[in-house]
């Protein structure tokens, strides 16, 4: 019996050192992550990948990056052998101011072949539609100019919109400055953008026609429609003499890239009258095959002039959507204030 209470202690002892054992051993766990007994609590399954954005909330990355937008590479442009300032701005749909300011130190007039400008715009996404869709509604006349086609618009390759239309002065006399107003709207009929642009020449003659154009930079609303008015113009007296005569007594067009583009070359004539010459500039208009205007290009010569009466000129003019049918020029020469 005795035997049997010591076996009884021994078992007691035992027992209790076994315990504190694995008192010890729980001491080190909570350096992991407790899990929870499947058996005793009941956890809903949560998929994998999920769709709500109500409720999910983003874990913070150590490697989050930020946004693209903010570390956008500037818009750049390389001098091809043809190219000009006028025509660079021109396609971009900035002043030609603003192009000279963001790279002073290029030469307009001296660009070597390869030089790189800097474009001062921010590239955007393109539109998912064609914005070429107006709605052919060219408003507004005076008792001088009237539009003589329907305003149209073509997308660029920053989705943006170059919007053209044709202009003729219907009087006369010869009219200065004259401006023209384009309108956006969406399909609702609201307004989206809209500005006042001058014509690519500060003179129109007498039943002149001249094509006026406008930039719209991106974002272009989808399924634009474009309006376009005769806004203002300027009288010129009969004793202004600060333009001169000029006339192209060469020209030489020839159509490449499957008539997309065409080069432009000959010779200008201006009877100074003895005076200094303060420009010259040539103006290139594409044409479509019913009439409408595909692109236009502004060409100036470089000062000074040793012979006005053989300048020679080339440049190239480019289509903002289809084949060339045909290139007008036209020119245009100011003298210096005496």
């Amino acid at each position: 019996m005795k035997s049997n209470k010591i076996l009884l202690l021994v078992a007691i002892l035992a027992g209790l050192v076994l315990s504190a054992a694995c008192a010890v051993e729980i001491e080190y766990l909570p350096t992991k992550t407790p899990q929870p007994d499947p058996t005793m609590i009941e956890t809903p399954e949560i998929p994998v990948e999920t769709t709500s954005s109500a409720t999910a909330s983003p874990e913070p990355s150590a490697t989050l990056t930020p946004t693209p937008i903010a570390t956008l590479e500037p818009v750049t442009f390389t001098v091809g052998e043809k190219d000009d300032m006028f025509s660079i701005a021109l396609y971009y749909g900035i002043p030609l101011e603003a192009l000279k300011t963001t790279n002073p130190n290029v030469n307009p007039n001296a660009m070597g072949l390869g030089t790189v400008l800097q474009i001062p715009l921010t590239p955007t996404p393109r539109p998912t539609s064609d914005p070429s869709k107006p709605t052919n509604q060219s408003t507004g006349e005076s008792s001088a100019l009237k539009l003589t086609n329907a305003a149209r618009c073509y997308p660029d390759a920053l989705g943006g919109a170059r919007c053209l239309v044709l202009l003729t002065n219907e009087s006369e006399e010869r009219l200065e400055n004259p401006a023209v107003g384009f309108r956006l709207k969406n399909p609702y009929g609201s307004n989206v953008a809209e500005m006042i642009v001058f014509a690519p020449l500060n003179l129109m003659p007498a039943g002149a026609t001249l094509p006026v154009y406008a930039y719209f930079p991106a974002p272009v609303p989808e399924d634009v429609q474009v309006e376009a008015w005769v806004d203002s113009w300027l009288p010129t007296m009969p004793e202004d003499e600060r333009y001169a005569s000029v006339t192209i007594s060469k020209q030489q067009i020839v159509y490449e890239n499957d008539d997309r583009s065409a080069l432009v070359s000959g010779e200008l004539s201006v009877a100074t009258q003895g005076r200094q010459i303060a420009n010259v500039w040539l103006l290139a208009v594409a044409y479509d095959a019913d009439g409408n205007p595909l692109g236009l290009r502004r060409w100036e010569a470089s000062l000074p002039i040793s012979d006005p009466g053989k300048i020679p000129f080339e440049t190239i003019v480019y289509s903002m959507a289809g084949p060339i049918d045909r290139v007008e020029l036209f020119a245009e020469a100011r003298l210096s204030t005496p």
